[in-house]
């Protein structure tokens, strides 16, 4: 037991700092142990909603994943030192914290329950899963909530983007020079083109038509939601795995080992880079 405990701690702290998510308590359960984690509270970076999700979907898929039950929900607390003067501690109350709590009584092992306000405040997508009503102590309605799965990849296939069918208007100055640096990359030399525009703009409707007139030059396409903008490499991990053509839900093991092959085969002697 001692041994189970301390692996699910270790694996426990390494996700909190990953993700940026308060370890705030653990408590003994008639059955268990209960873990509490908060984001937004004692600090909030902006996205809390959505790194909590996502460290409770890598705990999920961690060694004790089978073994936990989680739940997930926000909303006002009160946030602050409790109790007498010989045993003070941070801690939350309020409802939120008491449905959270609820929500983990239903989930089942190596599942993650949220609110449909926890959902609607990530800009990043996940797999959810609708259940039906939960009846649960202290409320006296029903409660909407949903499993909550991986993260979806950013839809940025050609298949998956919206058809243009009429002609595009204006643009011809940005259209000719990305033309022309495209030119240039085809004889060899290094070229970047940055787009920057507010959104609704035509970034996307420009690329298309740079497409559509070379549609010949092979063209790879990664997007990164909130969270992955501020990973360094993280883009050029997943550009990597398109153009090797390695499945975008390949574990890192499997990855791994297609990109091992990869090298040895175009480039041997990168091997040791690996």
């Amino acid at each position: 037991t001692a041994d189970l405990l301390d692996e699910l701690m270790r694996e426990v702290q390494e996700v909190t700092v990953r993700y940026g998510v308060s370890f705030l308590a653990t408590d003994v359960a008639k059955d268990g142990v209960k873990i509490i984690l908060t984001a937004g509270a004692p600090r909030s970076r902006g996205d809390d909603e959505e790194r909590m999700l996502r460290a409770l979907n890598a705990l999920a898929e961690g060694k004790q994943g089978a073994r936990l039950r989680m739940g997930v929900s926000r909303g006002h607390v009160f946030a602050g030192i409790v109790g007498p003067s010989y045993r003070r501690t941070y801690t939350v109350m309020g409802d939120a914290v008491n449905l959270a709590a609820r929500l983990m009584g239903s989930a089942g092992a190596g599942e993650v329950v949220a609110t449909p306000e926890v959902i609607g405040s990530c800009r990043t997508m996940f797999t959810t899963e609708k259940l039906p009503p939960l009846r649960l102590k202290g409320k006296s309605e029903p409660v909407t909530a949903f499993r909550v799965g991986k993260v979806r990849p950013p839809a940025c296939s050609p298949q998956a983007q919206e058809r243009h069918v009429l002609p595009m208007v204006g643009r011809d100055q940005e259209l000719a020079l990305l033309l022309t640096t495209l030119a240039s990359a085809e004889a060899g030399e290094v070229k970047l083109a940055d787009i920057i525009g507010e959104a609704g703009i035509g970034k996307s409707r420009l690329l298309h038509e740079l497409k559509a007139q070379r549609p010949e030059i092979p063209s790879y396409e990664v997007a990164c939601d909130q969270y992955e903008s501020g990973a360094p490499f993280w883009l050029f991990g997943r550009l990597l795995r398109s153009v090797l053509g390695i499945d975008a839900a390949a574990s890192p093991q499997s990855a791994g080992a297609q990109l091992d092959r990869c090298v040895r085969a175009v480039a041997p002697s990168l091997t040791l880079w690996l």
